[in-house]
């Protein structure tokens, strides 16, 4: 009721033009009947603190990817704890009649300044996962990549919850002057119809002339993980880079570099590969060995299985005699997995 008493306060200073005041208090009273006042830390907590999905219902932007809007945009929690959220952000979107989705982690700081009417802040930053849909045991994951790995986010507000309706507005500006909105329900309480009036109400208040997109609309967005196109990592005519790996193996005193694989033929089962780096040795000296490498790829039954590959390899060789690796076809010259 912050907003009407601010309208009484005029009574006592305006009288000159006391029937525009009295016009103004029962204006924002009606409007405001409901205001719950600005979120807390507690309710940033509690709307993510949920094992549904948090369904981004309305914005008042768009963001294409391609030709086309993304849609059924919702969030799954990771964890969360007083003062940070991790969360799989999901969008679908269309190339043609085909299906593709995009999910990323995004880790979120909350912090609030002193202030009754001062909404929380989220500080933001996400990094897009290798692949779409993510099974539910890596959805659960807390593991969190290299700081460098992610891009620079942005600062939300954390502007309304309704509890009774679980639902939220979050806002953001790139620029001044240039609020953006954004409502979140989670899931049961959107195909239930809960009331959303207060949400919709403050949504309405911040960008009210705004156009507004609906990215996920209800019966669209109910096909499950078999509908989406498949990204296949090794149907590639493109080089494939150990970009980053856990472990060492020196030669020479040194850490190979620039090691890459090119795909030499594939089926449903089996991945034949040319693979080669380069390394130093004896100061200023270079060397580059080579390899073909054979994968027997199997899954075991369960969505939560990661598929396995069974590796062999050729004996290295320098690369100026890579040609006899690249046209090794048989098994025999394979050695057991390394």
């Amino acid at each position: 009721m912050l907003k009407a008493a601010a309208g009484i306060s005029l009574v006592f200073t305006s009288m000159v033009r006391c029937d525009f005041v009295v016009y103004l208090i029962i204006e924002v009273v009606t409007a405001t009947f409901d205001y719950t006042g600005r979120a807390t830390l507690k309710d940033v907590k509690d709307f993510f603190n949920t094992p549904e999905k948090i369904l981004l219902t309305r914005r008042s932007y768009s963001r294409k990817v391609g030709d086309y809007d993304p849609r059924c945009i919702y969030n799954l929690k990771t964890t969360v704890t007083d003062t940070q959220i991790s969360l799989i952000e999901h969008y679908d979107y269309d190339e043609g009649r085909k299906l593709y989705c995009t999910q990323y982690r995004v880790y979120m700081d909350v912090s609030k300044e002193p202030g009754m009417d001062v909404a929380p802040v989220l500080r933001a930053a996400k990094v897009e996962v290798p692949w779409c849909p993510l099974p539910s045991n890596v959805v659960s994951s807390v593991t969190k990549a290299s700081e460098r790995d992610y891009q620079r986010g942005r600062n939300y507000r954390f502007q309304y919850y309704d509890r009774n309706a679980s639902c939220a507005v979050i806002t953001f500006a790139d620029r001044d002057c240039d609020t953006k909105c954004e409502l979140y329900v989670w899931q049961t309480a959107y195909t239930k119809n809960f009331d959303m009036t207060n949400c919709l109400r403050e949504y309405e208040y911040l960008c009210e002339h705004r156009t507004p997109y609906e990215p996920y609309k209800e019966g669209a967005c109910d096909w499950d993980n078999n509908a989406y196109v498949k990204h296949e990592f090794f149907d590639t005519d493109n080089g494939i880079l150990l970009y980053m790996r856990s472990y060492s193996r020196k030669i020479e005193d040194s850490d190979p570099v620039c090691v890459y694989s090119n795909v030499k033929s594939k089926n449903e089962s089996h991945i034949r590969l040319y693979q080669r780096y380069s390394y130093h040795y004896g100061g200023y000296h270079h060397g580059c060995l080579a390899y073909g490498v054979y994968y027997k790829a199997s899954k075991q039954p369960g969505m939560d299985n990661a598929p396995l590959l069974e590796a062999k390899k050729t004996k290295e060789r320098i690369c100026s005699e890579a040609a006899r690796i690249e046209n090794s076809k048989g098994l025999n010259d394979f050695e057991e997995g390394y």
